[in-house]
């Protein structure tokens, strides 16, 4: 009998608690905060992704998946869509990725060209971003100047004194050489996370200190009313 009263207790808070028997990918956030980065090649007429994808925090609460928790996930880049994957959880912040063969974008290689690390590159290879599988179609976009002009005054103040270098000692070593606009010359980058057609992801580039010597990024998330950085990055 007080088995069985116990086995009613628990059953009644796992009801109570939203308890499905999964673990949660982003334990207490939302799975819109559930963004990994990574790379994407095209080489030798097959499109590849790299082997390691960093888990980018949310929060000092965001919690990482348990290991081996598989979960499938859309491939975008700065241009859009270009394919979906299932993510597979490895080690702390990590994951590996399996692209999904039948859901490449026709236009996935020209996106890649776009979006290219380097504009000089022969190679086929840039920057990407896993972010949770959208079951309807994504909307398209191609960001012009203008549009990435207008992004960039959209970031808070702060963050532009930053990546235009307006504290920087010698101007000389600024790492931006376009002041006021998003720039993939200078390594920026961004995405849209949600699918609606607008850019809700930024990375940064700017100096990291006033002596410019090194070049830091931040990453910047749209909350639907303010940008909020969820992630800095320095070299090692």
């Amino acid at each position: 009998m007080f088995k069985f009263i116990c086995f009613l207790i628990i059953f009644s808070i796992n009801n109570l608690l939203g308890c499905s028997g999964e673990t949660n990918l982003s334990g207490d956030t939302d799975q819109n905060d559930f963004i990994l980065q990574g790379g994407v090649r095209f080489e030798d007429n097959k499109l590849s992704l790299s082997e390691n994808w960093r888990q980018l925090r949310m929060s000092e609460e965001f919690k990482v998946a348990a290991e081996k928790k598989e979960t499938d996930a859309d491939i975008i880049n700065c241009s859009g869509y270009l394919a979906s994957a299932k993510m597979i959880y490895t080690a702390e912040e990590k994951w590996s990725a399996v692209i999904i063969p039948q859901t490449i974008s026709k236009d996935a290689v020209e996106k890649i060209k776009l979006c290219r690390r380097s504009v000089d590159s022969p190679y086929l290879s840039g920057d990407a971003f896993a972010v949770p599988l959208q079951k309807t179609e994504r909307k398209q976009f191609n960001p012009e100047k203008s549009a990435l002009q207008k992004l960039f005054s959209s970031l808070p103040q702060s963050e532009q004194t930053w990546a235009n270098c307006t504290e920087i000692l010698d101007r000389n070593n600024c790492a931006r050489k376009e002041e006021g606009v998003l720039s993939r010359i200078v390594g920026d980058d961004w995405a849209d996370i949600d699918g609606n057609g607008e850019i809700d992801l930024i990375i940064l580039k700017g100096n990291c200190g006033k002596t410019g010597d090194y070049t830091c990024s931040k990453t910047l998330k749209w909350t639907g009313s303010n940008w909020v950085e969820i992630d800095y990055s320095k070299p090692a």
